[in-house]
C-alpha cells in the first residue's frame, strides 16, 4: 500500500510494504512530478504549449490533410502577402505561402508556417518543429524568452509584431526550438 499526502508545499509518502516493486516507485515518481508542477505558486498555471511546424511551401496542403483527419475548421490562415512586414520583400512566388495557419484539435492547437528561401530559411528535418508557449503577460514572456535564450541562439528577438502579439523565437542550449507568444487582450 502507498499513501501519498500532498499539500500546497509538501509531498509526504508512506510505503507500507518493504517489498515495493518498480511499478509503485514509478507511479510515485509521476505523482511527485505532477504535484511539484502544481506547487509552482501559479507561475505556469495559465500557460499553454502548442506544436508549431514548418513546411517547405506546402503548409496549407499538409493542414488540409490534417483537417481531413481531425475535423474542425482553421482558426487562422494568413498568407505572407496578407501581412506585409516593414523592410521585408517577399518574392511573388512566395507570397501565397502560409505565414501562419492554425487548426484547433480538442483543447490544443496545431500551428504551422512555410519557410521562405528568399530570406535564407531552409527546411531541414529537425528544424521543422517548435514548442509554442503562450504566457499571459509580457513580463512572463520576457522572463521565459531570456531564460531560454541563455546559452542558446535567438532566432527572432522578442518584440511587438505586425499581427498584434508580443513574440520571439529562440533555439535553447539543447537545440530545442521555442516560440514565445503573448497575445495582448483584444479591445472590444
Amino acid at each position: 500500500m502507498i499513501t501519498i499526502a500532498i499539500s500546497r508545499h509538501h509531498i509526504r509518502t508512506v510505503i507500507a510494504s518493504p517489498r515495493s516493486n518498480l511499478a509503485c516507485r514509478q507511479l510515485l515518481d509521476r505523482v511527485r512530478f505532477l504535484a511539484a508542477f502544481e506547487m509552482t505558486d501559479g507561475k505556469m498555471e495559465n500557460i499553454k504549449l502548442n506544436t508549431y511546424l514548418n513546411f517547405a511551401g506546402n503548409a496549407e496542403e499538409a493542414f488540409t490533410f490534417y483537417r481531413s483527419i481531425f475535423g474542425g475548421e482553421f482558426s487562422s490562415r494568413v498568407r505572407f502577402k496578407d501581412m506585409p512586414m516593414e523592410g521585408v520583400h517577399i518574392p511573388k512566388e512566395e507570397e501565397n505561402g502560409m505565414m501562419h495557419i492554425c487548426l484547433p484539435v480538442g483543447d490544443d492547437k496545431l500551428m504551422a508556417s512555410d519557410t521562405l528561401p528568399s530570406l535564407g530559411q531552409k527546411l531541414v528535418q529537425g528544424n521543422n518543429a517548435y514548442i509554442s508557449i503562450h504566457p499571459d503577460s509580457k513580463e512572463e514572456a520576457d522572463r521565459i524568452f531570456h531564460a531560454l535564450a541563455d546559452g542558446g541562439t535567438v532566432e527572432m528577438d522578442i518584440a511587438d509584431q505586425p499581427w498584434g502579439d508580443y513574440y520571439g523565437s529562440v533555439r535553447d542550449r539543447f537545440g530545442v526550438q521555442w516560440m514565445v507568444n503573448c497575445a495582448y487582450p483584444k479591445a472590444h
